[in-house]
Order: structure tokens, then sequence, then C-alpha cells
């Protein structure tokens, strides 16, 4: 069986570990064990990239080849669409997430 090739080298995210969080200069160290789910992580999240990209190009809506690609050459169009498509996607998650604001009573009247 043949092994799988990584899309992601180590040697190249490695160094995007060392940088700027929270406002503050840091290092982050990585347990050797980490590297591996890492990369794969990073490649899942590619994939999904991709496929999102693709969802964006544009497609055949009638007759037999209903759904079907109508070209195959990704032009920079079909990328900004489909990050904005995602940023929409991030954007309702995090409002929908959002803890809702509780609303202030308003003060009883007193009687006379």
């Amino acid at each position: 069986m043949e092994e799988k090739k990584s899309l992601i080298y180590w040697t190249r995210v490695k160094p995007l570990f060392k940088g700027i969080y929270e406002g503050a200069e840091t290092k982050l160290n990585v347990a050797g064990a980490a590297v591996d789910p890492i990369i794969g992580y990073l490649e899942e999240r590619i994939m999904e990239a991709l496929d999102e990209i693709i969802k964006a190009m544009p497609r055949k809506s009638k007759g037999e080849h209903e759904g079907e690609l109508i070209r195959k050459t990704i032009k920079a169009g079909d990328v900004r669409k489909a990050k904005t498509a995602h940023t929409k996607l991030v954007k309702t998650a995090e409002k929908a997430m959002a803890p809702k604001p509780v609303p202030k009573k308003k003060p009883k009247k007193k009687k006379k």
C-alpha cells in the first residue's frame, strides 16, 4: 500500500508558532506527539477550504447535466465568493453562539 504524502511540512509550520499572541511576543512549544495531529488538522482545513471554493463555482441549472460544473478553471472571483460565503457563515455562527443580552428591569412605580 502506498503511503499518503503530507500536504504540509512541519518545517514550514513550526516557525508560525513563534509570534505575537494576545498582544505579547510568545514562543509556543509543541510536543513531539502533537506534531502529527496539528498537521492533520491543518490538512483537513485545507480540504474544507478547497471544497468551499469548488462549491462557489458556477454550475448548470437545467437539463440532464444539472448540478455539473460549467467550467473546470478556478478563477479569482470563485475564491472571493467562497471567502465571502465563509465569512458570512462564521459571523452567523458567532452571532448564534453569543450570549443574549438580558434586558434591564424597569423600576416599579410607587403607588401614591
